[in-house]
């Protein structure tokens, strides 16, 4: 114990020694200017998404389609979509004026061969002298309009043909009876008359009149 005292007394002294001489020393002033640190330009970089190190926010933005182009081209599409259910209207609303135009006017529809033995029955002296003056014709007994339900049917023959037999209603003020006809198309494909007749209704007092016979037939087999 002796000797450890000793020793630390020995070590007290210099380190007493040593703080005696840093009070004593003179305080000294620097006399180099503070240079502050700078980094070299090495150590500078800016640092960018992955991927898009050349592209800028900007440049991301000019590169998208502006919201008024956009617009625009929606607008033309849906404008062509308009355009297209016009014309798609108009198409069908010509094609519902042509089929009823064909049917009304042409001859070889059913109702233009209806009106053309209709004018045949009234014209005739002897058609007159059984219905009366006054004869009126409709689609089926019953109905009022007449070009409402006619009765005909219509097919082709061996030869290409097309046929049509129909049956129709008439009534005068002396009687009523049914005309009975069929018509067959022609070397110039126009309709020719097989046979027109008018009959009364009745029984063993029907009359008949023949306004076209069957060996009169337009090209007959």
């Amino acid at each position: 114990m002796t000797i450890l005292a000793a020793k630390l007394s020995v070590v007290r002294i210099p380190i007493a020694a040593g703080i005696l001489r840093l009070q004593s020393w003179p305080s000294i002033k620097p006399s180099v200017p503070f240079i502050p640190q700078q980094w070299p330009d090495f150590f500078h970089c800016s640092v960018s998404p992955a991927g898009n190190s050349s592209v800028t926010p900007s440049e991301r933005r000019e590169n998208l389609p502006s919201t008024s182009v956009t617009k625009k081209v929606k607008r033309a599409a849906k404008d062509v979509g308009y355009f297209a259910i016009v014309l798609a209207g108009i198409a069908l609303t010509g094609s519902i004026l042509y089929t009823i135009i064909q049917e009304l006017f042409s001859k070889k529809s059913a109702s233009g061969v209806y009106d053309d033995a209709f004018k045949i029955c009234i014209a005739d002296n002897r058609v007159l002298d059984v219905f009366g003056s006054s004869i009126k014709a409709h689609g089926n007994p019953n109905s009022r309009g007449r070009r409402r339900n006619i009765v005909h049917d219509s097919w082709y023959d061996d030869k290409g043909r097309l046929h049509m037999a129909m049956k129709f209603y008439i009534k005068g003020n002396l009687a009523s009876g049914i005309v009975h006809l069929e018509v067959v198309e022609n070397e110039s494909k126009e309709f020719g008359y097989r046979y027109l007749i008018v009959e009364t209704e009745g029984g063993f007092s029907k009359k008949r009149v023949v306004l076209r016979p069957l060996s009169e037939a337009v090209n007959s087999d």
